[in-house]
């Protein structure tokens, strides 16, 4: 567990913060208001753009959906050291990741126009795989409890 726990943990903290960060997204959506960007220009462009919205739900609902069950299934990996979590959450945060390219893609060429919270989120996705990814390769390798 020694080398495995800090990236399980790791992957808990991103995801509580990635879920956080959906939260504020969402909130503003449904009170009608656009994010504070501070940093850069473009969050109401992309947070009012036609790709902020599935059927009237945003994008941001479906964040903390994704957050919410990466905490869940990494702490249940974390809790019972079942190796079954970990392929899920593998297979999970692999769709989530390239969902998020997508929306940078979105974000970038079509829409012109960048959300920091939006790439804050869309980051968080891609780090969790990465580090999915080297938990998997630490669970190869023997000891890793």
């Amino acid at each position: 567990m020694k080398k495995i726990k800090p990236v399980i943990i790791l992957m808990l903290v991103l995801s509580i913060i990635g879920l956080l960060v959906s939260v504020y997204l969402t909130a503003t959506h449904y009170a009608g208001t656009t994010p504070e960007c501070s940093l850069i220009a473009g969050c109401e462009t992309v947070t009012t753009s036609s790709y902020s919205a599935i059927e009237n739900v945003p994008i941001s609902v479906f964040g903390i959906l994704f957050f919410s069950a990466a905490l869940l299934v990494s702490g249940m990996f974390l809790h019972t050291h079942h190796k079954r979590f970990l392929h899920l959450l593998t297979a999970f945060l692999a769709v989530g990741a390239a969902i998020s390219l997508i929306l940078f893609y979105i974000q970038i060429f079509i829409l012109d126009a960048i959300c920091m919270y939006c790439v804050i989120v869309d980051s968080i996705t891609i780090v969790l795989f990465v580090l999915v990814l080297i938990a998997q390769k630490l669970t190869s390798q023997r000891k890793i409890w």
